[in-house]
């Protein structure tokens, strides 16, 4: 058994321990089937939440109401999850109320997809009910029941399809695809938050174009935050080589730019994206656009971090038609021959240059401090603290302060 099975396997013996059922349920059973890496075990079982929290120490209630509670193992978060069916849903997104139930397979039948309904003991025996595993030697998408009654329930599980449809390069079995174009604008029902964290899971898988046809075609778009525009600017995004290298937010620049929003930034804020997470994506969108205009020179070079430099490059050296790609490699390896790469890197600072000018302190400062990196990096100058003291005492006697 592999070792995220085993560091969790003393949970289920614990719960067994005390009467109750309990089995390894959900994505990491797939993944294990898949031979993909595996990431959160999750645990489910007949015991109740309350028995769950008496049965182990060290709990945290991070779903009680719908059967949840957070078990620490050796320091290590399991979810354990109790054996659950659900009534009609509000919204389209939530259970109204849940029953608790100690039936596997009632358990197994409210979940999304087949390939996410298959348990597994502790010996490592599968419990397969709804032809999960058929579903995955196939590489299909298939719903547990009828596709309409699960999309209805919860609208998000449309785009968790496509989701997992470019994550695992799968494909949707008709009757789910077509559920998906019929149901399509229960889409709107959903917040941005529960979008954003399927598209970035779209956009990052191995069949993201594959996807993004499927997003467009089954009328999925037109929900999504701004992607409802021309279809040529879709257009020219799905022709794009997306490598495999690619990270999230270098799939959001490439996209930004060819559907080239008015307001990048003001495209993003839509999503709700985390700050640091918007300003990434804009900081790499703003150098891809600056590197298209010119190559690489210190100045640019300068402006941006190893990290965009090298993201930056990436994408660019990936497109067939952009050939004046220089290569990530050799475009860090010139950031990195910068004579400096920020003013911190100066040998000289604000408080050195009030004390050579005898002047009080004023907007003059930055002024210096800009035109002495500009010199520094061009190498016109030396980056030491006698050379840059030598230089300014000169520029001052000239410039007006």
């Amino acid at each position: 058994m592999k070792s995220e099975f085993l560091r969790a396997l003393p949970v289920i013996e614990e719960l067994e321990k005390n009467g109750y059922e309990a089995y390894f349920v959900g994505g990491s059973v797939r993944d294990l089937l898949l031979g993909r890496e595996i990431r959160d075990v999750d645990i489910a079982t007949s015991a109740p939440p309350e028995e769950i929290e008496r049965i182990f120490p060290k709990t945290a209630d991070v779903g009680a109401a719908h059967g949840t509670i957070l078990v620490l193992m050796e320091g290590e978060p399991f979810e354990v999850t109790t054996f659950r069916t659900e009534s009609a849903y509000e919204n389209f997104r939530r259970p109204e109320n849940v029953q608790f139930v100690t039936s596997l397979t009632e358990d197994l039948k409210r979940r999304d997809f087949t390939i996410n309904a298959i348990a597994m003991d502790k010996n490592g025996n599968l419990y397969d009910y709804f032809q999960g595993r058929e579903a995955l030697s196939l590489k299909l998408i298939q719903t547990v029941g009828s596709p309409e009654e699960r999309f209805s329930e919860d609208a998000l599980r449309m785009l968790r399809a496509l989701r997992f449809s470019s994550q695992l390069q799968f494909s949707l079995s008709e009757d789910t695809l077509e559920a998906i174009c019929k149901l399509s604008g229960l889409l709107k029902h959903i917040s941005v938050e529960r979008k954003l964290s399927e598209f970035d899971k779209l956009l990052s898988g191995k069949s993201a174009v594959s996807a993004l046809h499927l997003l467009r075609d089954t009328g999925l778009i037109d929900y999504m935050p701004g992607l409802a525009m021309p279809s040529n600017r879709m257009d020219q995004f799905l022709a794009r080589t997306l490598s495999a290298s690619f990270g999230t937010a270098q799939r959001w620049a490439l996209l930004l730019f060819d559907l080239h929003p008015e307001e990048p930034e003001k495209f993003l804020k839509q999503w709700k994206m985390p700050g640091k997470t918007m300003k990434e994506i804009l900081n790499i969108l703003f150098f891809l656009n600056e590197r298209l205009k010119k190559s690489w020179n210190e100045e640019l070079l300068y402006k941006a971090d190893e990290k965009t430099v090298f993201y930056t490059e990436s994408i660019c050296s990936s497109q067939p038609d952009w050939k004046s790609s220089i290569g990530p490699e050799e475009a860090v390896r010139r950031y990195r021959d910068l004579n400096i790469h920020s003013r911190n890197d100066l040998r000289i600072n604000g408080d050195d240059l009030v004390c050579l000018a005898k002047k009080d302190p004023g907007p003059w400062i930055a002024s210096a401090l800009t035109k002495i990196e500009e010199e520094v990096l061009a190498g016109r100058l030396a980056n030491s603290a006698k050379d840059i003291e030598r230089w300014f005492l000169q520029w001052s006697n000239r410039a007006e302060m």
